[in-house]
């Protein structure tokens, strides 16, 4: 175990349910923190978990939506283009941000200019 510290600064309101709730089950404040950040952890989705994997292999994971559901491995400029533009994700459409690239298609889906239908993904 290791022997380093750090204060932990707690509302007083909050570091009194924790006390009643340590004397509760006849453990320390301590051993309740700890239980319920592993309760926490236990009840995360496996979808917000951070994979090791993807710091293994040096690839870049990103909780950013996506634009009109377009991978930005498929077209990064218009990721740069959006995020140059400071608004955020899901303001706009792949043919409000980059309109020389993109129309919107009669499904309301966008359809990159100078690409036919079955061209399309």
């Amino acid at each position: 175990m290791s022997t380093e510290t750090i204060t932990l600064q707690v509302p007083m309101r909050l570091y009194a349910d924790l006390t009643a709730l340590a004397a509760e089950e006849q453990t320390d404040v301590v051993g309740v923190i700890t239980r319920l950040l592993k309760l926490a952890d236990r009840d995360t989705p496996e979808s917000h978990r951070r994979d090791p994997v993807f710091a293994l292999i040096g690839a870049y994971h990103s909780d950013q939506p996506l634009i009109d559901d377009i991978p930005a491995s498929e077209d990064p400029d218009l990721y740069l283009t959006q995020a140059a533009s400071g608004e955020p994700v899901g303001e706009k459409h792949a043919w409000e941000i980059a309109p020389m690239r993109y129309q919107k298609g009669p499904e309301g889906r966008p359809v990159r200019v100078g690409m036919v239908a079955e061209d399309q993904p």
